[in-house]
């Protein structure tokens, strides 16, 4: 009995947390999704459309280590190519110019 009650909990809980997750998502990520990509240099519409894509979608890639920014926008995102001084190494700033 206990240990059924245990695997339910965890179920209700993992779902739970993947809920909250989710609806936080839901609430932030398009406008920041939106105006990185603009102020990035992809096309207004182009962000616009991508923003509008499920955040579920960003959560589990996360969790799968892909990047889906490639078959949302292959030409504009894959062009985009970063300050060098935003570049940064796990330790740090990177000695790169």
């Amino acid at each position: 009995m206990t240990t059924t009650f245990q695997n339910s909990a965890q179920v209700l809980s993992m779902g739970l947390f993947f809920t909250i997750i989710t609806i936080g998502l839901a609430a932030s990520l398009p406008a920041h999704l939106y105006s990185g990509l603009v102020s990035n240099g992809v096309p207004a519409a182009q962000a616009h459309q991508v923003a509008g894509e499920p955040p579920i979608g960003a959560l589990f890639a996360a969790f799968l280590a892909t990047t889906p920014s490639s078959s949302w926008c292959p030409t504009p995102c894959s062009s985009i190519s970063a300050p060098p001084n935003s570049r940064r190494s796990p330790d740090g700033p990177s000695s790169r110019g």
